[in-house]
């Protein structure tokens, strides 16, 4: 029964991960060391995000600390308006647009052999895509509640204008679909990372190709973002995990929309990094991020 169930397992396995793969070693490397470029990212993108929030709210008399668990809570201070608020708490919004526009750029004038780079700045764009739209995800989740903790962000800029709930739901929404072509457009940049010009013959191949580039990438990357951070800031962790997931589903169906006729790729994809390594920068990043970044700081300016 075991030896049925690890034949039946491997079949799987070659008919999905390591379809049209020539070393599984160097896949299985490629895939880790993707996961690990993922978790880099998108801790980077939440720790700054909440870095320039406390700059600025410095910048406007105020005296929060800050860490990876977030900004201070700055309730029964004064002087609050609508620019104030979105000066202060759109912060993280906007590094993730940032992240993604820098990723753009990267990824538009990286030469085509640098695969690690535009691994790299791939998942720095993503990820910042989905720091914006998480704080779309948290404004729908604090159900306009001032007393929720997801009440923040775009959500706490509407209700201090004195927008209606119903106009506050719409406008969410409107940012929402703004964002659908966007991320229809990652997938073209998921097939410019393929590693195997026979996938694109294939009736799955595109599909095969999403699952390596992204999903699976993605599931290894959320591990290490745990272990490297929980349980800091583990409500909104917990949002964007989740709200990565419709977004992957929409960057599958983006793979399908595109043209493989004038993406050019590297056979085989990254050029994989020993083992050793993968595991060094994998305890670096928890090293760091269980040290540095958990500690509670002021502004260094």
């Amino acid at each position: 029964m075991n030896l049925g169930i690890a034949s039946q397992l491997s079949n799987f396995l070659d008919k999905t991960i390591f379809l049209s793969v020539e070393n599984r070693k160097e896949h299985f490397l490629n895939l880790i060391l993707s996961g690990l470029y993922f978790a880099i990212t998108f801790i980077a993108i939440h720790y700054i995000g909440h870095a320039w929030s406390t700059y600025n709210a410095h910048l406007k008399g105020y005296s929060p600390f800050f860490s990876y668990n977030g900004m201070d809570s700055l309730l029964g201070t004064t002087g609050w308006s609508p620019k104030r608020i979105a000066f202060i708490y759109l912060m993280p919004a906007a590094t993730g647009i940032l992240a993604l526009i820098i990723g753009f750029i990267a990824l538009r004038i990286a030469r085509t052999k640098q695969v690690h780079l535009r691994t790299f700045m791939f998942w720095l764009s993503l990820n910042g895509l989905l720091m914006y739209m998480s704080y779309i995800a948290t404004g729908y989740l604090s159900g306009v509640n001032f007393n929720s903790k997801f009440f923040t962000g775009f959500v706490g800029l509407y209700a201090w204008l004195f927008w209606k709930d119903i106009t506050i739901y719409g406008v969410l929404l409107l940012q929402v679909l703004l964002c659908i072509p966007v991320l229809l457009y990652f997938g073209r940049l998921v097939l410019s990372l393929n590693y195997s010009s026979s996938l694109l013959k294939q009736k799955n191949g595109k599909f095969i190709i999403w699952i390596n580039i992204v999903f699976i990438p993605f599931l290894i990357g959320v591990l290490i973002v745990i272990a490297a951070t929980f349980p800091m800031e583990f409500g909104y962790q917990l949002v964007r995990i989740l709200s990565f997931l419709p977004i992957a589903f929409i960057v599958a169906i983006g793979t399908q929309l595109f043209s493989t006729k004038h993406i050019s790729i590297i056979k085989g994809g990254m050029k994989p990094l020993p083992i050793v390594l993968l595991a060094f920068g994998i305890g670096i990043l928890i090293l760091i991020s269980r040290t540095v970044l958990s500690l509670s700081i002021g502004p260094l300016w």
